[in-house]
């Protein structure tokens, strides 16, 4: 249901051409019509199951972000022994969320990749996954 509304949208908003060409059809067939993908980002001060990011979530669809970046981790200085925690609060909150069958991305710390900044790996997310919102 969700998805059809999705596609009638989408249909609303094309030119006559690309419109001709049904983007879905019987049991939802689809054409070489994408699905929208969203990234949801999770910040370290939202490790609950009751924020509304988390609500309505897509687990087919939908990118949950969570990031462990030097620029957050030192712009306030903390006890070391906090951020370990800390960072250990978010492994565990993204374990359990792919445990009810979310799609986590999780950069750490020491991840080669990570590029250090929150902004920075949002955009990278952004560009690696396609998503639209």
């Amino acid at each position: 249901m969700i998805l059809e509304k999705k596609c009638k949208i989408e249909l609303h908003s094309m030119s006559p051409k690309a419109r001709s060409k049904p983007c879905w059809a019987g049991k939802m067939a689809f054409s070489n019509r994408r699905v929208m993908a969203v990234l949801r980002i999770i910040f370290a001060d939202q490790l609950s199951q009751s924020i509304t990011s988390l609500e309505n979530i897509d687990h087919a669809q939908d990118t949950l972000l969570l990031c462990e970046v030097k620029e957050e981790a030192t712009h306030v200085p903390h006890h070391p022994k906090k951020l370990a925690f800390l960072f250990s609060a978010m492994r565990h909150f993204a374990a359990e969320l792919e445990a009810r069958g979310a799609r986590v991305r999780y950069v750490k710390l020491d991840d080669p990749n990570n590029v250090g900044s929150l902004t920075g790996e949002i955009k990278r997310a952004v560009a690696e996954l396609s998503v639209v919102r």
